[in-house]
C-alpha cells in the first residue's frame, strides 16, 4: 500500500494466479491513487481467487495470459 501512497498514479500492479484475496486489497489503493491493476486471464491460471477477487472489487483494466501481460508492458512502459 506505501507504494500506491508513495507513486499514486504512476503505481501498478500485475495479479497472476494465486490462492486468497491478500492482492486485492492493494490493488484497491492503487486504483484510487489513479494506478493501474492488470491481471492474468483466469483462464490461464493453476487458481484463480487472487484474480477473481480483483476482478469483482472493479479494479482491473487489463486482463491477459502471462504472455499479453508482458506484451502490454514492453509496449506500454519501453523506452525508445
Amino acid at each position: 500500500i506505501f507504494h500506491a501512497e508513495f507513486f499514486g498514479m504512476d503505481a501498478g500492479a500485475i495479479i497472476f494466479s494465486g490462492m486468497a484475496h491478500d492482492a486485492v486489497e492493494g490493488s484497491k489503493v492503487i486504483k484510487e491513487k489513479g494506478g493501474v491493476v492488470w491481471v492474468q486471464d483466469p483462464d490461464t491460471c493453476v487458481i484463480s481467487s487472487m484474480v477473481d477477487g480483483a476482478r469483482e472489487a472493479g479494479v482491473v483494466s487489463f486482463v491477459g495470459s502471462p504472455a499479453q501481460l508482458a506484451q502490454k508492458m514492453i509496449a506500454e512502459y519501453s523506452v525508445g
